[in-house]
């Protein structure tokens, strides 16, 4: 439950927040921060491939990687798969050409989005404000065009 104040330890997830900050490295060793992305949207996806709408959203989401311009959008994965030979042989299948990173369930990310499902999506605004954040599958195509077209 969302509290009305942040804590400290806690930092708020509402829409209209800034998204916290985190900086790990990507399965390529790239560091990966928030503020890398600042001047565009950036959709941060929770994912595995063992989730099952996960699997249903790959190759909509690839697609529509495809056909956006990276100067207004950009993708991070962060999966929790353990094997990392399995993460990325579910990339090469669905063409997913985006940055992963790979951590458990109970890494640092995923407790600080406080991810209790998968998928579960945040969109950040250009100056990394929460735009959106959702959890279900099938929809996240038509989510993010809603805000591509403001």
């Amino acid at each position: 439950t969302e509290l009305a104040e942040a804590r400290p330890d806690r930092p708020s997830l509402k829409v209209g927040s800034l998204a916290p900050e985190f900086a790990q490295n990507d399965i390529e060793g790239v560091a990966q921060t928030l503020a890398k992305y600042r001047g565009r949207m950036l959709l941060l996806e929770f994912w595995s491939t063992h989730c099952t709408p996960c699997r249903w959203d790959a190759p909509h989401m690839a697609a529509f990687y495809k056909e956006t311009s990276r100067e207004k959008l950009a993708f991070l994965g962060i999966s929790d798969d353990e094997s990392e030979e399995a993460l990325r042989a579910f990339l090469k299948e669905f063409s997913i050409p985006w940055p992963q990173i790979r951590e458990p369930w109970e890494g640092a990310i995923h407790r600080m989005y406080r991810v209790k499902g998968l998928p579960t999506y945040y969109l950040l605004g250009p100056k990394g404000e929460i735009l959106d954040t959702w959890a279900v599958g099938g929809e996240a195509v038509s989510r993010i065009k809603k805000f591509l077209t403001r």
